[in-house]
């Protein structure tokens, strides 16, 4: 579940050395084998959050915990399936659901949906003309996530353009206002 990279970074002359600050602080690295300290701490977290679920459905759906722990177990339903199981009471769209949230709750015809829209900028225009004139079969992936990659490594390439030094590239972008 957890991948190790080290053999193969090693056989294409790639060498990690790694700097930390606390002794799990390197827990998900592809490039070392997961202790069982940190493989312990994973399933601790795991089992917590199925708890969790457990106690919820079993609350919610009025079920014994137990008859839930028997439908559940990691296992993915279709609606169809999950409507038999007693886990969901309807059928419908995220339209649906909201009109019958708003009724539960009152509202009649008191309530309006905010869609938030984003105006692209103009790199992401170019990038989304890019990604839709572009013959790559990857292109025919969702649009929305390979878009959010494609215009992430756009800003970064962008960045770093006639720069030197070391560069570090981080999982958010940092910016003065």
């Amino acid at each position: 579940m957890f991948p190790n990279v080290a053999k193969l970074a090693k056989t294409v002359g790639v060498d990690i050395e790694t700097v930390k600050t606390s002794p799990h602080a390197n827990m998900f690295s592809p490039f070392e084998v997961m202790s069982p300290e940190s493989l312990a701490s994973v399933q601790d977290s795991v089992d917590r959050v199925y708890d969790a679920f457990l106690d919820r459905v079993s609350s919610g759906r009025t079920l014994e915990r137990e008859a839930v722990h028997e439908i559940a177990q990691g296992r993915v339903w279709t609606g169809r399936d999950a409507q038999k199981l007693g886990l969901v009471d309807e059928l419908g769209s995220l339209d649906d659901a909201v009109k019958r949230a708003a009724e539960l709750a009152g509202l009649k015809e008191e309530f309006a949906v905010l869609h938030l829209h984003h105006e692209p900028d103009e790199w992401e225009q170019l990038l989304d003309t890019w990604l839709r004139d572009s013959g790559d079969p990857l292109v025919a992936l969702p649009r929305g996530a390979l878009s959010d990659v494609a215009r992430t490594a756009l800003r970064a390439s962008l960045q770093t353009q006639n720069r030197s030094g070391i560069w570090a590239r981080l999982p958010y972008t940092l910016r003065r206002d």
